[in-house]
C-alpha cells in the first residue's frame, strides 16, 4: 500500500466514520467547544486585548466580539483585609446551650456581613479550651478597621425574651418594660465613652 493510499483510506474513514466512529466524534467536538469556553473564562482578558489588537492592526475591519471579564476573588491571605475577634460571654446562657448560642450569634453576624456585599466572608466559632467561646470574622477587601466593626454592628446585643400571654396583667407587662430598658441601658453602659 502507498502513502497515498493509507492516506485516502484514512481520510475516507474521517469523513465516513461507523457508528463508534460518530460517537467520538461527536464527544471530540463537545470537548473542543467546552475546552474554548473555559479558555475564554479563564483567560478572557487576554483574548480581549488579542481581539482589541487585530481590530487596530486591521483599521477595524475585523472586529471580534469581546467576552465578559471576571477577576478572581482573592480571600484575606492575598487580597489583605480585616480580622476581627469577638469574645462571647456566656455567663448569662443557661449551661449546656453555649454552643447553641454562640452559633446563632455567628449566624447574625454573617447575615449582618452578607448584607454589604463583602466577597467570601469567612465567620467561625471557635471554642477554645475552656468555656470559652470566640467569633472570629474574616473581611477579605475590608482594609478599614471602624468599617468592619460598623458594618457588623457596634454592639450586637442578642436577646432571649419570653412571649406574653393574653392573661398578662397591665402591671405584668409595665415590669417587663421596665426590666427590658434596664437591660438594655446596662448593655450600652460600658460602651459609652
Amino acid at each position: 500500500m502507498s502513502y497515498e493510499e493509507y492516506v485516502r483510506q484514512h481520510f475516507q474513514r474521517f469523513l465516513k466514520p461507523s457508528t463508534k466512529g460518530k460517537l467520538w466524534q461527536v464527544f471530540a467536538i463537545i470537548l473542543l467547544v467546552l475546552a474554548l469556553a473555559a479558555s475564554l473564562i479563564a483567560f478572557g482578558n487576554y483574548y480581549n486585548q488579542g481581539a482589541d489588537y487585530l481590530a487596530k492592526k486591521t483599521n477595524d475591519f475585523v472586529q471580534l466580539p469581546h467576552v465578559n471579564f471576571i477577576p478572581f476573588r482573592l480571600g484575606l491571605d492575598l487580597s489583605g483585609g480585616t480580622e476581627l475577634v469577638y469574645k462571647a460571654d456566656t455567663s448569662l446562657v443557661p449551661a449546656g446551650t453555649e454552643a447553641a448560642a454562640a452559633q446563632g450569634v455567628r449566624d447574625v453576624i454573617e447575615r449582618r456581613v452578607n448584607a454589604y456585599g463583602v466577597s467570601e466572608p469567612v465567620v467561625t466559632v471557635q471554642k477554645s479550651a475552656g468555656a470559652d467561646y470566640r467569633i472570629d470574622v474574616q473581611l477579605a477587601g475590608v482594609k478599614n478597621i471602624d468599617e468592619a466593626i460598623k458594618m457588623i454592628g457596634e454592639t450586637p446585643i442578642l436577646e432571649f425574651k419570653e412571649q406574653g400571654t393574653p392573661e398578662t396583667s397591665a402591671a405584668e407587662a409595665q415590669k417587663i418594660t421596665a426590666a427590658n430598658a434596664a437591660a438594655l441601658k446596662k448593655a450600652q453602659k460600658p460602651w459609652e465613652k
